[in-house]
């Protein structure tokens, strides 16, 4: 661009010149000059060529100017590209370096903490035989950095300090702990993964806890607070919840087979898919809980609360749902064959497409029940209060018995 601009001052200074000279010459009359005698044609004819050359000159570096300049800044774009990529692949790579640098140094601090908790608990073993003390002090403080160490270490370092606790005896899944959790204040802990199996959180309080696939296997957990809890795809296999309050807690996948959660509080729970096999959830509060895809086989929830929960496609096969409360519920598509509903509440429920096959339904009323496409093969509705106002429009009806005061009730959905 200057050698451009250069270009073209010395031409116009150049013409400038010329043109000054000349104009002296004839004011001037100069003799032996020439330019006195020379016509306006002369002096087109002389000066016509040069300028055109001048010109043709001018333009085309103008247009190389142009050209160098596009160049220079496609040139600048794809420098700048590159500068770019190469500052966020630096900048990616010392984040990840930073990262690695910030694990390894949480790591190195967690196994310090851990082994200082190690020492001095063995310090508190072979010097104030802890294991034997009845002193209620020393067991305290046990219990006191116990609890402390858990909310600063990993589910790995986690399963060493309850490994520690059983092996040495002061943390026992069969009689009084000397190290024990009941009633702790875990709040917000992230024991997610950790395995504990057996372990006494009795009456601890566990709001909003991280318990994501945890092993508590076996646990006792009666009457313990775990509102908002997380619990996806935990193992609570045999555990004992009973009173404890699951309210609004993600249970979701989890594995609560042959549990014990009688009296127990899963207003808004979400239990999607959670295996519920053989579960005791006696008189159990479900109200308002996600229980989509669950099994409930051979589960006993008499007298609970299901009302207005969602047990679409849920399998109660064979499970014992006395004075259960269904009121308001999606039951579509959920299988109650052999099922015991006797006296179970269904006002307002939604029955469509269930599989009601060999189900006890004694005492039950299905008054304005929608039963749509409901699979009623094999069932006793004799011992039913009502079928009135039901919708029973494609029902299966297989060997189904019913009174003869029923007829008139059912008549206009099958042919009797």
């Amino acid at each position: 661009m200057k050698v451009g601009r250069l270009t073209w001052i010395i031409i116009s200074g150049s013409l400038l010149l010329c043109i000054g000279f000349i104009i002296t010459s004839y004011r001037l009359r100069w003799s032996g000059t020439g330019f006195e005698q020379k016509t306006l044609w002369d002096w087109l004819q002389l000066l016509i060529v040069p300028l055109a050359l001048a010109i043709i000159a001018l333009l085309f570096n103008l247009a190389s100017t142009r050209t160098e300049q596009k160049f220079a800044n496609q040139r600048y774009e794809q420098d700048k590209q590159i500068a770019k990529q190469h500052y966020e692949q630096d900048k990616q790579t010392a984040e990840q370096r930073y990262e690695q640098d910030k694990q390894i140094a949480i790591d190195k601090q967690r196994e310090d903490l851990l082994q200082i908790y190690l020492d001095r608990m063995s310090e508190l073993l072979l010097e104030k035989q802890l294991h034997l003390s009845s002193n209620n002090d020393i067991c305290n403080v046990a219990r006191v950095r116990t609890i402390t160490v858990l909310f600063q270490l990993d589910a790995r370092r986690i399963g060493y300090v309850f490994a520690f606790l059983l092996e040495t005896g002061l943390m026992s899944n069969k009689a009084e702990s000397i190290v024990s959790l009941k009633q702790a204040n875990l709040s917000t802990i992230n024991l997610s993964r950790a395995s504990i199996g057996g372990i006494d959180l009795s009456k601890a309080y566990l709001f909003r806890a991280d318990l994501r696939k945890i092993d508590l296997s076996k646990a006792d957990l009666l009457g313990a607070y775990l509102r908002e809890a997380n619990l996806r795809e935990a193992d609570l296999l045999g555990a004992d919840l009973s009173y404890a309050d699951l309210s609004n807690a993600d249970l979701g996948y989890a594995n609560f087979s042959y549990a014990r959660i009688s009296y127990a509080n899963l207003n808004y729970a979400n239990l999607n898919y959670a295996n519920l096999k053989g579960a005791n959830l006696n008189e159990a509060n479900l109200k308002y809980a996600q229980l989509s895809g669950a099994n409930l086989n051979e589960a006993n929830l008499f007298n609970a609360n299901l009302s207005k929960a969602n047990l679409s496609y849920i399998n109660l096969y064979e499970a014992y749902l006395r004075k259960a409360d269904f009121s308001y519920t999606n039951l579509s598509g959920a299988d109650f064959s052999y099922a015991n509903l006797s006296e179970a509440i269904f006002s307002g429920a939604n029955l469509s497409g269930a599989n009601l096959s060999g189900a006890d339904l004694t005492g039950v009323d299905l008054t304005g029940v929608d039963l749509s496409y409901a699979n009623l093969s094999r069932t006793n509705l004799s011992g039913t209060y009502h079928l009135r106002g039901a919708n029973l429009r494609n029902a299966k009806w297989e060997k189904t018995l019913i009174r003869k005061d029923q007829i008139a009730e059912v008549k206009p959905f099958i042919n009797i």
